[in-house]
């Protein structure tokens, strides 16, 4: 396992999502809809940031395969707020 780059956030990204595409827990908090994979996406951003930035996120030799760990239990702060309004905002609107 080798640690991943900043440049290496968008294969993490599709891999986690293709991963938990079919994730029992991931269908019980996304809509399914025509956007659910960006839905799905987005989860996994927001993920990649918060284990960036509390944990660390590993990536096999091959890079076929990652693991996102968070270290420490993550404090609540005004910034996780902010990102987390900013993860809600950028969803994108669901047709009803």
């Amino acid at each position: 396992m080798i640690e991943a780059q900043p440049n290496d956030k968008a294969r993490i990204i599709e891999i986690l999502t293709y991963a938990f595409e079919q994730n029992a827990s991931v269908d019980y908090i996304v809509k399914r809809d025509e956007a659910r994979l960006v839905r799905i996406r987005k989860l996994m951003e927001y993920a990649f940031k918060v284990c960036c930035r509390y944990g660390k996120v590993v990536l096999s030799d091959d890079r076929n395969a990652c693991a996102l760990v968070q270290l420490k239990k993550k404090k609540f702060s005004f910034q996780s707020l902010l990102w987390i309004f900013n993860w809600y905002y950028t969803l994108p609107e669901s047709k009803t």
